[in-house]
Parts: C-alpha cells; structure tokens; sequence
C-alpha cells in the first residue's frame, strides 16, 4: 500500500478559472511554486534549479561523476506525486513540472536536462500527449544542439481512448525499472532505451472517471448515474459512458475494453504480471483498496499471475474522481522479466514512492489463526472455588433479569421519542432488542454463578452494538471480572465496579446528562439503604427511587458526552433517554426483589 509523504496539497481542484473557495489554496496561478516550496521543506534531498520549476536530487555531482545515464521526467504540476515527488536515488534524477494543467515550456525542459546530463547521456520521459510531446522535442532539439546526449522517450500506455493510445499511470512503472537500471554500473544509454522499449511493450492501461469526474475538464456535472470508460490522465474524454455500477462490474468493464479487438493498439493480457492500481486523487482508500481485491481477483480468474500489487495515488489529476488499473508483463525480453520484477521491489529514495515491497508472488492475503479464547464454560457445575447462589437467589436473578427484559421491551417507544430530541432516535429500540435477546436466552443463563452470569450478560449486551451495548458491556465485564462473593454487598460492588468502568472508558461523568446520572444516585442510595440494615426489599426500592429521580433531573441538564453534547441546552427540556433506561429496569428489578421478598 501506497503511504506517500509527498503531499500535492496545491495540484488539484477545478480549472484555474474556476476555482472553489473550498479548495486549500492560496493564488492558483502560484500553486505550482508553492506546492514546490512545501515538497522541498519537507524533503531535505531534493532541490530546485534557480529560476525554474525543476527538481533534482541534491549531491547532483557525485552522480554525475559516476557517468551514468540520468533519467528526466517531464509533466503538468497537477498530477503529484508524479514526477517531482519521484526524484530520487533508484528513480528520476530530475523533474521539470509546468503549470496546473500543462507541461513545462521547452526552456524549462531543456534546463532539467542540462542539469542533470552526465556522460553517459540524458533519456528524457514524457507521456505521449500533444504539449508534452511538442515542447520535449523541442528541448531534446536545443540540448543536442548544446551537446547532451538525449533519448527522448514518449510513453503511451493508455488503452482506453477510442482512436489513439495515449500517456497516462504506467509511465510512473517504466521510470522506477529505469531509474533502478541506471544505477547499474555498466548499463548504457541504449541498454535503458531497449529496456524502456520491453515495458513498454507489454504496458497497457485503462481508467475509468466515476461520476462527476469530468468536472474538472470543464465538462461541467456529470451524470450522477454513468461512469466513464477510457478517461485520460488530463482530462480528456473517455471512449464511451457505461451505467455507474459496483467495484467488480466496474473491474470486469476495465479489462474487456483494454483487451478489446478493436483497440489502436490491441492489448493481450501476459502470464505474469505487476499490477498497479491508482487513484486520480479523488477516490478514497477504501474505494481504491476495494477496486484493488477486484482487480487481482479477476486477472487470477482470466489466467494472469500478479506477481507484485501496488496501490496508491502515484498519478494524480486535481482530485479526479477516477481510478486507473495498469498491466506490466513480466515476459522476458532484453532483459528477464523476472528482473524487472526485482528492479519495481528495490526501494527508491523518493519521498512519493512506496516502501520496498517483498519478493515473491502476489496472492490472497495469508490468514493468521488468532490467539485461542479461553474453552467457553458450558459445564452445568460450578469451577472449583467459584462463588454459588442458593436456589432460591439464583431463581430471584432469573426473575429479575426477566423483569428487566420485559421492561425495556415495553419502553421502547417511550425511550425511542426521548431519543429523537438528542440522539439518533433508537435508544429505546436498542435495549429493547437486549430485551429480547436476553428472553430468548433465559434458559441458558448461569443464574446461581454470578461471575458466569454477568459474563454471559456482558456478551449479549456487545452483540446488540450500538453505544448503549457497548457501554452496558463494559459495566457487566467489569463487574463480572472483579466478583466477590466476601463482600458484604456484592451485587451494589459489582454494580459500582460496572459504573467505573463506564466513567473511565464511556469519558461521562456524573451531570454529563448520561445513564450515570440515574445509576450513579441509585448505587449511593442503596448504599447508604444497606448501611442502614434495610431489608433487600427497601435496598431495592430506595435504588429504583433514586434512580428515577435521577433520571428526572437530567430534564433541562446540559450534555457534555454523547450525541446529546452537538444539541443546544435549551433544547434539552425532556429526560435523558439513557438515563430514563436505567430508572426503567431498576424499577423492575426493585418490583422483582419486592415481590419476593414480602
């Protein structure tokens, strides 16, 4: 996965004419320079050639004095990180970048060129696009003239147009393979030419623009209900629009049409290859990481090994809703395929180039056993030392965890509506499927082994999510985990265990307007009910008590945790529905214990 440092905060947006007020920038017209200026603060490797937009590596004399041949990369500034984030050992020994949206004048090319030229000559790389290809060839022209030894290199990959090919993601492949040969000792200019000419050979690539990525072009909005097929790097138009659809169809459409009989230039899938899918800067890493799972799973399933996936924004274009998929075929040629496989691995000191990948071939994502669980305990007897409860307290636990149940399911409209005003609306409906779960489950609970109980409610309360189930969870495992049967009221402990942790990892305290603020007045009444030598019964009654009332008092109380904290104060005049909830099953447990203890 591509994680770039290489940021191009100020290559993207709409057409200079047109920019929004959204967008970070500050003078479009000056976004290039200091989109730059940023590159080169953060990068202390690069540098820039005095009174033009190039980018070259610092210590640009010990390269030259090696005599190998440097590799000059050539393109508009909105497609960061490529090139000038690509300037570096193993890559570009220079870039030259030209406004937003259009290459560099020849005069700026032919200094990056200049620059950079060591004895072993220049190959100079652009993509096969008019403006590109006009004003590099006029610069390789005035650097011959000047006597550089220069190849220009014009690289059309692009498949997807309906007449021509055309430049587009894979050049970002070929120039990390050169990059990588030109640091071979011994390896000629016409060894990079002919090398350059076998991935090219075998590159092919096809975008496709998802809805409203034409804007950019000027094009105004796009259909919301097609996407574009054949979509160029600049911009320019695809070879026809196809309904919007899911990842995989999409996947499925890429490959056809660049496989296509009728292409300018048909392209034929290879046994091996690398694969690089690549955002156009407006996708977001879960939609390109999903687009990435589909595209290596349909070349597998068409007979193509992937030997190496990479993803990532490499070749960008002002925020393009657009994704690009390119195939390099490893096929041997003037070199073994298997070597430029190793070359695409070999990290590469450019800040806009992934980490070095592992040899070896790509495949589905080795799966880990996770640690084993503890054996679940489904024994009917108790573990040696673990607290019991009497027949009769564990027949009372069962009843009042059925009493609870019922009572949330009873409230759920009610809590729903107190929900409505601060929240999502659901609260009730929620605790109201706890309600039910716990019901279904009844036979099953561990009433007379209270570790193994609170446990077993700790489990349903996370699986019916949310953040009351969360919350609930974590009250029953704390309790569960820190059970005592020595305590002299361990039912109060465990619940004052449970309201600790949801302090701790809830962030709410007590006047936050949140189920503490009915709970955390029912334990200090039972409490002080018990310390008192009260009967359970009137323990129970002064706990459901306090907490109703604590739950009236949240009427009117400002929010400071939860979804209730984004809504005004003044328009909290009803109680809070988490709190409410408490009132509402510690009045049917207090009823339960009354019951039977008369």
């Amino acid at each position: 996965m591509v994680h770039s440092k290489y940021c191009a905060a100020g290559f993207k947006g709409p057409p200079v004419a047109a920019v929004m007020p959204s967008q970070l920038l500050n003078e479009p017209e000056q976004a290039p320079d200091e989109a730059l200026a940023g590159l080169l603060s953060a990068e202390p490797s690069l540098a820039r050639l005095q009174g033009h937009r190039v980018v070259v590596r610092r210590g640009l004399e010990q390269w030259r004095s090696l005599g190998q041949p440097a590799l000059v990369a050539v393109a508009a500034a909105a497609h960061g990180p490529w090139p000038a984030g690509l300037v570096g050992a193993g890559l570009l020994t220079a870039a030259a970048l030209g406004d937003l949206e259009t290459p560099p004048a020849a005069d700026t090319v032919t200094a990056a060129v200049r620059a950079a030229a060591t004895a072993g000559g220049v190959l100079l790389v652009a993509m096969d696009l008019p403006a590109d290809r006009q004003r590099c060839g006029l610069a390789a022209e005035r650097a011959r003239a000047a006597g550089v030894t220069v190849q220009l290199l014009l690289v059309a990959d692009d498949c997807g147009a309906a007449e021509t090919r055309r430049g587009h993601a894979g050049i970002v492949l070929l120039c990390k393979v050169l990059g990588e040969a030109a640091q071979t000792p011994g390896r000629s200019l016409q060894d990079l030419v002919a090398i350059a000419r076998q991935v090219t050979d075998g590159l092919g690539t096809v975008a496709l623009g998802l809805p409203s990525a034409s804007e950019s072009a000027g094009g105004g909005d796009a259909d919301p209900a097609t996407m574009e097929l054949g979509v160029g790097v600049r911009g320019e138009p695809g070879a026809r629009t196809v309904p919007a659809c899911t990842s995989a169809e999409a996947v499925k459409l890429m490959y056809d049409h660049l496989t296509r009989a009728d292409a300018p230039t048909p392209f034929s899938l290879p046994a091996e290859c690398v694969l690089l899918v690549n955002s156009l800067g407006g996708l977001s890493e879960i939609e390109l990481l999903v687009a990435a799972r589909d595209a290596q799973r349909q070349l597998t399933d068409r007979g193509v090994r992937v030997a190496r996936l990479l993803t990532g924004s490499l070749c960008s274009w002002r925020a393009r809703r657009a994704v690009s998929v390119t195939v390099l075929s490893l096929a041997d040629g003037h070199v073994p395929g298997q070597l430029l496989l190793h070359w695409l691995g070999q990290p590469a000191a450019a800040p806009g180039w992934p980490d070095a990948m592992p040899p070896g071939a790509y495949s589905e994502p080795q799966l880990m056993e996770p640690a084993a669980p503890p054996p679940e305990d489904t024994s009917a007897g108790p573990a040696a030392g673990e607290p019991l409860l009497s027949d009769r307290d564990a027949l009372l636990v069962t009843r009042c965890v059925e009493r609870a149940s019922q009572a949330l399911v009873a409230a759920a409209g009610r809590l729903d509506e107190l929900d409505r005003g601060a929240g999502d609306g659901d609260c009730g409906s929620t605790l109201a499927s706890l309600g039910r779960l716990l019901l279904e489950r009844l036979p099953t609970l561990a009433a007379g082994r209270p570790r193994r109980l609170l446990t077993q409610l700790a489990d349903s309360c996370e699986t019916i999510g949310g953040t009351s189930g969360v919350l609930y969870a974590l009250a029953m495992a704390a309790a569960a985990a820190g059970w005592s049967s020595e305590e002299q009221q361990p039912w109060l402990a465990a619940l004052g265990r449970g309201l600790d942790a949801v302090r701790r990892y809830g962030g709410a305290q007590l006047g936050d307007r949140t189920l503490l603020d009915a709970a955390e007045p029912a334990l200090r009444a039972a409490e002080e009910a018990a310390a008192a030598g009260q009967p359970p019964a009137v323990v129970a009654a002064a706990l459901a008590a306090a907490a109703e009332q604590g739950a009236l008092r949240t009427a009117g109380m400002a929010a400071r945790a939860g979804r209730a904290s984004y809504v005004s104060s003044d328009q909290l005049t009803r109680p809070d529905p988490g709190a409410q909830a408490v009132s509402v099953w510690l009045a049917a447990v207090a009823g339960a214990i009354r019951e039977d203890r008369v």
